[in-house]
């Protein structure tokens, strides 16, 4: 399978692993020592800290799609830049949605699966 498709499958079973209500299942998609890195926000870093962000996406019902603009790998390095759309539910229990663009640094772990070691997400 070339990259963009094992990429675009990676991103789908992503959101599907977000609405699944899951947040460790949700960190299994990156790797040991990975981190997500938000505008405004302190980096995120390790399995911990992730599982407790992605309980928080969870908590708000928070649901995400990915479109991939480019992507490239070299060896065990890919890296993949698009736009997002996200809604979740607000404190007042309304839904609030923004958009943004991304970029995500994959690592082939032993065995040939992607991880993502390092996402980097800006809201428009």
């Amino acid at each position: 399978m070339n990259l963009r498709k094992s990429l675009e499958a990676f991103t789908a079973d992503f959101e599907k692993a977000i609405a699944s209500g899951d947040a460790e299942t949700v960190s299994e998609f990156f790797t040991e020592d990975g981190m997500f890195l938000l505008q405004g926000r302190p980096v995120v870093r390790g399995k911990v800290e992730l599982v407790s962000m992605f309980q928080g996406w969870i908590d708000s019902k928070q649901a995400v799609r990915h479109e991939i603009l480019t992507c490239e790998e070299d060896g065990d390095l890919a890296y993949a830049t698009g736009t997002f759309s996200a809604q979740y539910q607000n404190d007042q229990g309304e839904t609030d949605k923004f958009s943004g663009k991304y970029i995500d640094v994959f690592r082939r772990q032993p065995g040939g699966p992607w991880k993502c070691h390092a996402s980097c997400a800006f809201a428009d």
